[in-house]
């Protein structure tokens, strides 16, 4: 038995097919391009933040209870650090920040958020990784809006009047020295 061959059922399966995809790599890329975390790109700096006035996040503790962060209730400089645990930027970023956070949480307040963690997974990155930081979840999304994060790790480094004075985005070679002179810069070392 001979089949016959419908060319028009293989461009009506190769149409679906192409749209099928198509939707995919659009949903991929939008959420992709919404926040990215597995490339990291350093020495990026929003601009456009620089010299934002910035005043609360409303996130959750570790507990999952509500949280409104007052950066103004504080006169010290802030460095805010957005991660995803999974994140391998993110990890190579772990000994430098427990490092400033040993030699300036004294006048700097340093806060870590994860975007997109379970309690357990950031509970176990910050053991694993012996990080003292105080770490806070942005279930709601209300920090990366605000802020418009779009790849991690992302530093702010907030000034002691509670503006903007530098962010550092992904990690590479000169992210640690870079992160180091903003830190200095706003303590006045």
């Amino acid at each position: 038995m001979k089949h016959k061959f419908d060319i028009y059922k293989l461009f009506e399966l190769l149409a679906n097919v192409f749209i099928i995809v198509g939707v995919c790599f659009m949903g991929y890329t939008l959420l992709s391009n919404r926040i990215n975390h597995n490339t990291s790109i350093s020495g990026n700096t929003h601009n456009a933040f620089v010299g934002q006035y910035i005043e609360t996040l409303s996130v959750t503790n570790l507990n999952e209870e509500p949280v409104d962060i007052k950066l103004n209730n504080s006169p010290k400089p802030k460095l805010l650090w957005f991660i995803w645990s999974k994140c391998a930027a993110c990890e190579n970023l772990v000994p430098l920040m427990n490092n400033i956070y040993s030699n300036y949480h004294s006048v700097v307040d340093i806060y870590g958020f994860t975007l997109s963690d379970t309690q357990q997974e950031i509970r176990e990155f910050i053991n694993t990784n012996d990080i003292f930081i105080p770490f806070f979840i942005d279930q709601h999304r209300h920090a990366l809006d605000v802020l418009n994060i779009e790849m991690l790790p992302t530093l702010f480094v907030i000034n002691h009047n509670n503006r903007v004075v530098d962010v550092i985005i992904g990690y590479c070679n000169d992210t640690e020295s870079k992160t180091m002179a903003s830190i200095k810069g706003v303590i006045g070392n």
